[in-house]
């Protein structure tokens, strides 16, 4: 059956083949709508489910990561789970993780546009439709791990063509030693089943494997009076502001609870606030999986807690979008926030003090910023 959503872009047309949980997981309990600011594609799917552009539990997104880690069935040997840039950053970690807890060797990085000093580039990949279309990957702390790979899990929120994954596939077979399955893991999937097979005929050599928790088909008709251009202050390079590294080039999942947390000069713990407040963390960018497991430990102690993290992405406001705050960045770019409930305390987390140094958003509202412990900064 066929479902109709109006944006002010244009008019997307729905049909939905699959659906891992019709209670569950229906593609408008995922999904709303928005409109990009970006000539290149006039649309956008909104997870709300991602804790990206809107709040979510983390309780909820640990859900999915673990309903779609459940469908993924690795081969034997060590595994490598890449996340995309920048919103399935945390998508990707949560899958990875949860592969991790059930007892499977697992690497874990993802794509990212920032530069990192001193740390090996083993390839690049383009993301043709986005505003800011480079990705970089970086050589793993683990080298070997990836090296002897034999799964490899690509994890996106939404797959569309299937074009950047496939960079990122073709890459990977010709880095590692004897990979043997690629296993595409996505939110919502609109690939036909004819594409799979073009897929999978490119990567020959490799099993090739596709998960999602919704897949169906769509058709977006433009409205012939809108256009679209970017905001002159889009970032759309890659950026030069110190990052941390590890989270660039494999985390650590046995360590992945010890996150320690600086807020003017003292460390930051959840018993200095009080849970007669509500609360949203707000990650910062790429620097999502950190924060989440922040507001994850928050909301299991017991504090009435949402998750969220802002963007470089520009998104007119309205469909989808209720509200949007533009901030700067670093040389005066502008990055935004999309949907945050100012009716909360809001915790941002800053992975380096340069973030938080040049971040206006943090100057703009009422909130809490918190910076990732200096010693892990490179």
């Amino acid at each position: 059956m066929e479902k109709i959503v109006e944006i002010q872009s244009g008019s997307l047309a729905f049909t939905v083949n699959h659906q891992l949980s019709s209670q569950q997981y229906a593609l408008f309990d995922l999904l709303t709508f928005g409109s990009r600011q970006n000539p290149k594609r006039g649309y956008l799917f909104i997870s709300k489910v991602l804790g990206k552009h809107i709040p979510c539990q983390p309780s909820v997104m640990s859900c999915v990561y673990t309903a779609l880690a459940e469908q993924v069935q690795l081969e034997a040997g060590p595994c490598v789970v890449v996340g995309l840039a920048e919103t399935a950053t945390g998508l990707g970690a949560g899958v990875a993780e949860t592969l991790f807890q059930c007892g499977h060797d697992v690497l874990y990085t993802h794509t990212t546009r920032y530069h990192l000093a001193n740390t090996p580039i083993i390839f690049s990949i383009d993301e043709s439709h986005s505003h800011a279309p480079a990705h970089i990957i970086y050589q793993p702390t683990n080298q070997f791990q990836l090296k002897q790979a034999q799964t490899a899990v690509l994890v996106d929120d939404e797959i569309t063509t299937g074009n950047t994954l496939l960079q990122l596939a073709e890459h990977l077979i010709g880095y590692t030693e004897g990979l043997k399955k690629i296993v595409w893991v996505s939110l919502v999937s609109w690939l036909s089943e004819q594409r799979k097979l073009e897929i999978q005929q490119q990567l020959l050599g490799v099993t090739v494997e596709f998960v999602c928790l919704v897949a169906g088909h769509f058709q977006f008709t433009p409205r012939s009076m809108y256009s679209s251009q970017l905001p002159s202050k889009t970032q759309l390079s890659i950026s030069s502001q110190a990052v941390l590294a590890d989270i660039r080039t494999g985390i650590d999942f046995n360590h992945s609870n010890n996150h320690f947390y600086t807020i003017t000069g003292e460390v930051f713990t959840i018993e200095s606030l009080t849970k007669a407040d509500q609360y949203t963390v707000l990650g910062y960018g790429e620097f999502l999986y950190q924060p989440y497991k922040l507001a994850e430990k928050m909301e299991k102690a017991g504090f009435d807690v949402l998750f969220q993290s802002t963007t470089r992405s520009p998104i007119l406001e309205g469909d989808g979008i209720l509200h949007k705050e533009v901030f700067s960045v670093e040389n005066n770019y502008e990055n935004y926030i999309y949907n945050r409930p100012k009716e909360r305390i809001t915790i941002i987390a800053y992975e380096t003090y340069a973030q938080y140094q040049h971040c206006g958003l943090a100057r703009k509202i009422n909130c809490i910023p918190i910076i990732k412990d200096a010693t892990e900064v490179r």
